[in-house]
């Protein structure tokens, strides 16, 4: 008899699971709090009663946090589960993205961000979930929640971990100016992370990113004064040494830290340097980048957005010198497009400057500094 009643409580179930499944938030409603075990096209529920996988996917992909749910509530084999979501992401991507934003939101009964990414991991390799990070971390540029279980540490942690690394995306990043004084450990895994990654596939960006990053231990180095951050800087150098021709930007850098970037209590070579010694480092930076036209790139952008306005002063014959030569006028080209910003506005100079002939390039580099008043 007990086993007829389960069997008829089983049917009148499975009918009305099939008649709800064109009501996803009522299918989900249905299921939630059941034993689920995914079998490939099939989700079973109740003993050995079952649907279509993809219907049920799609019920709760359809409420907030239905697939975290779901895969919360899977018994057996999760990995099959997990597995089923890579190959099939339009079918989940747009309801996890949606979740993530009200993750990066702290809405109440948000999952944390950490265990959210963890447990979908092809999130790691969407280059919008990465911009939509990435666009929070911005937002905490200038503001800062008071109250909030997101912290920064956790953010750039989720940041650090994806590969949907862009050029573009990239870039903004090693812009960050307030994250990474802020929570200079943390940047610095993440943007060590950023650049590894990105290394090959967009070089000129992954070298600016390198040069950002320098610039922002160099302040912490100072601001802060302890072991640790001379560590972490030694630590991103080596990094760099083992990626492939990592050592040409380390040499940069090596240039770039005789530079004064304003760091008031900084002591540099550059403060002591006489006009003569000036056109020499000019000329040192230039035989090294003329041939490298990724480090051009991310020389330039750097230059032009990075440096104070006395150094730049320096510093722009060579960056003129280095775009004539390996002809990359390109990158200065980018900047000018911005909306805003100290890049921007160099870069509209520069161009405006070269457009009507008044470029000065004779005694750029030879170190004749007579002429230049260096």
């Amino acid at each position: 008899m007990t086993g007829y009643l389960e069997r008829r409580a089983g049917l009148l179930l499975d009918g009305t699971a099939k008649e709800i499944l064109g009501e996803p938030g009522k299918l989900a409603s249905f299921l939630s709090g059941t034993h689920l075990r995914f079998a490939d096209d099939k989700i079973h529920y109740w003993q050995a009663l079952s649907l279509p996988t993809d219907r049920v996917v799609d019920a709760f992909a359809s409420i907030p946090f239905g697939l975290y749910r779901l895969r919360d509530g899977m018994s057996g084999d999760v990995e099959r589960f997990d597995s089923y979501l890579a190959r099939n992401p339009e079918r989940h991507l747009p309801g996890l993205r949606s979740d993530l934003a009200c993750s990066l939101a702290d809405e109440s009964g948000s999952p944390f961000l950490p265990d959210f990414l963890d447990r979908f991991p092809s999130l790691r390799d969407d280059t919008d979930t990465l911009a939509m990070m990435l666009r929070t971390l911005t937002g905490r540029e200038r503001f800062r929640p008071s109250a909030r279980t997101l912290d920064d540490d956790a953010l750039l942690k989720a940041i650090a971990g994806s590969g949907a690394w862009t050029k573009d995306l990239l870039l903004g990043f090693a812009n960050l100016e307030e994250i990474p004084l802020r929570q200079p450990v943390a940047f610095a895994a993440a943007s060590t992370a950023s650049i590894r990654k990105a290394w090959s596939k967009h070089p000129s960006a992954a070298a600016y990113a390198a040069l950002r990053l320098h610039r922002a231990l160099r302040f912490a180095i100072v601001r802060e004064g302890t072991r640790e951050y001379v560590e972490l800087d030694e630590s991103f150098r080596q990094t760099l040494a083992e990626l492939p021709g990592g050592n040409r930007v380390l040499r940069l850098l090596k240039r770039i830290s005789e530079l004064s970037i304003g760091i008031a209590s900084e002591k540099v070579a550059w403060t002591y340097l006489e006009g003569s010694a000036k056109g020499h480092w000019r000329w040192l930076v230039h035989s090294s980048l003329v041939s490298e036209p990724d480090l051009v790139d991310a020389f330039v952008w750097f230059a032009m957005g990075s440096l104070p306005r006395e150094t730049f002063n320096d510093v722009e014959p060579v960056v003129i010198e280095v775009l004539r030569d390996a002809d990359r006028w390109g990158a200065v080209e980018e900047l000018s497009s911005a909306d805003e910003g100290t890049a921007m506005l160099r870069a509209g100079s520069l161009l405006r400057r070269r457009r009507l002939g008044r470029l000065k390039t004779d005694y750029l580099i030879n170190g004749d500094d007579e002429k230049s008043g260096s």
